[in-house]
């Protein structure tokens, strides 16, 4: 059950995700990608497939979703360690669902994180670089 407000808000979140779609430029080309993911031959196809979008994706929202212990922060670390390396101007920022979450990607992987909810409802932070 849901109420007529709620149907509401989720068909905006929706249509906001709609709206973003092919609206950015890749952070890198498939062959610099690949050639990246060699030091990665350990990651299950699900990894390297969620860094390959991650980092040729041009929408402007991204959400990577999996179940615990299936490699998610391993494959952001990974995106953040080849960002640094390629000198990305991107500055990667990590959300996450719970607290306990958005902590553990931030030990993890050093990125910053935060939960879904503080990002949403937080201050816009400046920043003189653009985020991913």
């Amino acid at each position: 059950f849901t109420s007529r407000e709620m149907m509401q808000i989720e068909q905006g979140v929706f249509d906001r995700f709609k709206s973003g779609k092919n609206t950015g430029e890749a952070i890198l080309s498939a062959e610099k990608i690949q050639g990246h993911l060699k030091s990665y031959d350990y990651f299950t196809k699900g990894q390297t497939a969620a860094v390959k979008h991650i980092l040729n994706f041009t929408d402007r929202f991204l959400i990577i979703q999996g179940d615990a212990g299936t490699g998610k922060t391993s494959a952001i670390k990974s995106v953040h360690d080849i960002m640094q390396t390629e000198k990305s101007p991107y500055t990667l920022r990590g959300l996450g669902f719970t607290g306990k979450a958005a902590q553990e990607l931030k030990d993890k992987s050093g990125i910053q994180s935060e939960t879904i909810s503080s990002f949403l409802n937080g201050k816009p932070k400046s920043s003189s670089k653009p985020e991913l």
